[in-house]
C-alpha cells in the first residue's frame, strides 16, 4: 500500500502548488487521509444499499439570514438617513454577489450518491472496479477551510470534488467516509 500512500502524497503536493491562496502559517495542517482512516466512532445502524448527499441548505439559509439581518439592522437604525439606505443597498449587492455562487456554482452544488456499484457525482459514475482509493484532502485556503473528496482511479489519475458546502452533525468528512467504506466492496 506504500504505492497508494505515495500517490496520495503526490496529489497533496500538486494541490498545494495549484492553490496559491494557502495560508503559509497553516501548511502543517494540510492533510490527505484515506476514507478508511476517517470513519469515526458511530456506526451505520440500518442496512442500506445506497446513500445520497446534497449540499447543506441549512448552512446556506443561515448565511443568507445573517446577511438579511445586517441589512435590516443598518436600514432601521436611522430611517431617514439616505447614507444608511445606500449602505444597505451596497451590502445587498456585495452580499448577493458573494452568495450567488453558493447557490448556483456547479462545482459546489452537486449530488453524491454512494451505492454498491460505486460513487456517482452529479451524472458521472465512478465504479468501484475503477477506483483504487478514496481520500479526503483538507486545505486551509486564505481564511477558509476547503475539503475535497479525492477519487484515485486505477490508472493513477484522480478526480477531486469540493465538499465544503456539505454538512452533517458528526462532521461531513467522517459521515461521507463511513458510507464510502460501508458500501465499498471488500477486496
Amino acid at each position: 500500500m506504500q504505492e497508494i500512500d505515495d500517490l496520495l502524497e503526490s496529489i497533496k503536493s500538486s494541490e498545494i502548488d495549484r492553490n496559491p491562496g494557502i495560508n503559509p502559517s497553516r501548511l502543517n495542517e494540510i492533510q490527505i487521509r484515506k476514507t478508511s482512516e476517517l470513519t469515526g466512532s458511530k456506526r451505520i445502524v440500518r442496512d442500506t444499499a445506497s446513500k445520497q448527499f446534497r449540499p447543506s441548505i441549512v448552512y446556506k439559509l443561515i448565511v443568507t439570514c445573517l446577511l438579511i439581518l445586517v441589512i435590516l439592522a443598518r436600514v432601521t437604525r436611522v430611517r431617514n438617513d439616505s447614507s444608511n439606505v445606500f449602505f444597505a443597498l451596497l451590502i445587498m449587492v456585495v452580499g448577493g454577489w458573494a452568495l450567488y455562487p453558493m447557490y448556483t456554482d456547479k462545482n459546489q452544488n452537486f449530488k453524491i450518491v454512494i451505492d454498491r456499484e460505486g460513487i456517482k457525482i452529479s451524472e458521472t459514475q465512478y465504479k468501484w472496479s475503477d477506483i483504487q482509493e478514496t481520500a479526503i484532502l483538507y486545505l486551509p485556503v486564505k481564511r477558509n477551510e476547503i475539503n475535497y473528496l479525492v477519487i484515485l482511479l486505477k490508472d493513477n489519475t484522480y478526480e477531486k470534488f469540493d465538499i465544503s458546502n456539505f454538512r452533517s452533525f458528526e462532521g461531513f468528512r467522517k459521515t461521507l467516509s463511513k458510507y464510502i467504506e460501508y458500501l465499498k466492496p471488500i477486496t
